[in-house]
Formats: structure tokens, sequence, C-alpha cells
């Protein structure tokens, strides 16, 4: 597990970083009045000023609001005109008017791409909590399809495509049920977090190695693989990484503790090292 410092405990023994950080974007635009619709319909954000809806493709207005958006959206149901696509809640981009010429048509396929990645990777349930990542894998891919995206649901750890998975879906990994929180993986990459074992199984064997339970030992296991992938420039971003990229339900700083105490365990992190998976093989 190559989680030892190089000088302090800020430091990883590999500094560099590999692909662009899609959340990071969707951040900036979201700084700048610019939200998929559905992200931003229960916020009082853009209640008060002109808002326009876009088609994320193109960037053409599909909708506008000229009072504002509404308190309460229960339909949404467009179309462009340009693209001939139609557009739903999870597909259109609400933009404060004031910047529509400053967001650019790529601006906006990032956006929602990232939406639609988030939004996956966290499970997607109805009101009643019902899963429906099924039905949105579907849906979403058909819509980057019409468009002619080069996009494609992803496993948020191992980052092969569905397509390179040879899968349709992604399996949800419960942190936990009450409520239910949780993480959408590949079924390689969700037993690789759970050993592939069974929960009971897991815990114990957590403490056997000493650790606190099943849920230290999995971020562990998380933590390696992710290094791996993405090596991390200090523990204190990479921790935070963690938790938002995966939807923990620990706070950076408890991430931060469990790797930190970790790397005093030699069988800890043996253990870990040994169920790394050869990435070229897989």
């Amino acid at each position: 597990m190559q989680i030892n410092a190089a000088d302090t405990n800020e430091s990883f023994e590999l500094t560099h970083s590999t692909g662009r950080d899609a959340e990071a974007d969707l951040l900036d635009t979201q700084v700048r009045g610019v939200h998929v619709l559905e992200a931003i319909e229960q916020n009082d954000e853009l209640r008060d000023r002109p808002v326009q809806v876009l088609c994320p493709n193109c960037g053409g207005e599909v909708e506008q609001y000229e009072d504002g958006l509404p308190s309460y959206v229960s339909w949404f149901k467009s179309r462009c005109s340009d693209c001939e696509v139609e557009l739903r809640r999870w597909s259109a981009v609400a933009v404060d008017a004031a910047y529509t010429e400053m967001v650019t048509p790529s601006e906006l396929v990032e956006l929602v791409q990232a939406y639609w990645d988030r939004h996956l990777w966290d499970g997607i349930q109805t009101a009643e909590n019902c899963p429906r990542t099924r039905e949105f894998t579907e849906a979403y891919s058909k819509r980057a399809q019409e468009y002619g995206w080069e996009w494609s649901p992803t496993c948020p750890l191992c980052r092969r495509t569905l397509d390179e998975l040879g899968i349709s879906w992604l399996d949800y990994h419960h942190w936990q049920k009450e409520p239910d929180v949780g993480i959408c993986l590949c079924r390689n990459c969700h037993d690789d977090i759970n050993g592939g074992d069974c929960d009971t199984n897991v815990d114990w064997q957590a403490r056997k190695l000493g650790l606190k339970n099943k849920h230290d030992l999995q971020i562990l296991r998380l933590a390696a693989r992710e290094h791996l992938v993405e090596p991390a420039a200090s523990l204190g971003a990479f921790a935070a990484r963690l938790v938002e990229r995966y939807n923990l339900i620990q706070t950076p700083e408890a991430v931060r503790t469990i790797i930190d105490q970790a790397r005093e365990s030699d069988e800890v992190q043996s253990v870990i090292d040994h169920e790394l998976p050869d990435c070229s093989t897989r």
C-alpha cells in the first residue's frame, strides 16, 4: 500500500496526477450561475433573476424564465430544434441570463457529463428509495449517442467504461443503509473493496487486523486502489478526494486518520498490498 510519507505526513511517494478533474470543472461553472436544471431546481440561487435554459450540445436556448426559475419545477420536457433532441431536467442547463454569452458549448458538455457521472456513481434513487441507476444509465447513454458525444458510464475507481468492462450498468456498494449512502462500482472493484467476501467476514477480518471495523478496511482498500490509478500530492488532499469521489460517510479528517494510522502496521499494509490487482491484467 503506497501510502508511506517521503518527508512528512503530507507527502506521498508518488505525486504525479493523471486525468482531468471533472468535479473541479463542475464547480467552476456552478460559481458562474450555470447548473444542470435538475441540480438547481430546489435551490434559491436562480429565483430572483432572468434564467435561460440551454441545450448542452449546441448552447441554443430552449426555455426562458424572465422572472427567475420557479420555486418548483414539476414538469420539464423541451426540444432543441437545432439538435433535434428532446431535453429533460437531467440534460438541460439553467444559466443566469447575465452569463449566457460567457458560457461555451464545450463547458456545457463538460458540465452535463460530470453531472451524469456524479449522479450515476452516487446511485440514483426515486423518492421511494427505489434504485434507478440501470434506467438512467440507459437514458444517459442514449442521449450521449444522440448528441454524438464520446461519453460512456464509467466505474469511478478503475476508470473503465461499461463497454470496456462488458457490463450494462454498475453495481451499488452500500456504505450505510440507514439512511442509504453508497457508491456505484463495477463488479470487480465492488469485490475488491469487500475482499470478495460478505460484510460479516470483512468486519471480523478488520478486527483481527486491529482495525475498528469493516469500514476502515474498506477505506484502506479503496485508498490503495485509488492511489494506484491517480496518485495524490498530499494526504490531506487525497483524503478529501476519496470522500468526494466515493461519497464516503466519513469526514476527510477521519479518512486521513485511518490511512495515517494504518501506516504503522506492517500487517495491515501487507494484507492490502497482497490484495492489490495486477492492473495489466484487469
